[in-house]
């Protein structure tokens, strides 16, 4: 299973700031590469579930591993695809659901919505 928009590839994933950093009561400036999150946008067969902050690499990884956590999928097997697309402030990710899985999600979408 392989993300479909290779796009992705253009978000940072990390940058490289100026710190203050203290040592021996004095202070000094010193570079540092942090990473870069980006909003990600989680769909399931076209429904928005969730919005989470990530760093844009693994995107298929972090696709299966929140689904499991959060109960929408057993196993790999649930998942039939996994694409993400660029967007003007994120990713979208679509996660294309297995009929039983799609179930499921379904009714915990509806118990969730009331």
């Amino acid at each position: 299973m392989t993300l479909a928009d290779e796009n992705i590839q253009a978000v940072p994933t990390w940058r490289s700031v100026t710190a203050l950093h203290q040592l021996g009561g004095g202070l000094n400036q010193r570079g540092l590469d942090v990473v870069e999150e980006t909003p990600v946008a989680i769909h399931y067969n076209g429904i928005a579930h969730a919005v989470m902050m990530a760093t844009p690499l693994d995107l298929d990884d972090f696709a299966v591993g929140f689904s499991i956590a959060e109960g929408v999928v057993r196993n790999l097997a649930d998942i039939k695809q996994i694409k993400a697309t660029p967007r003007d402030h994120g990713i979208a990710l679509e996660i294309v659901l297995a009929s039983a899985a799609l179930h499921g999600f379904l009714q915990f979408h509806r118990r969730r919505s009331l």
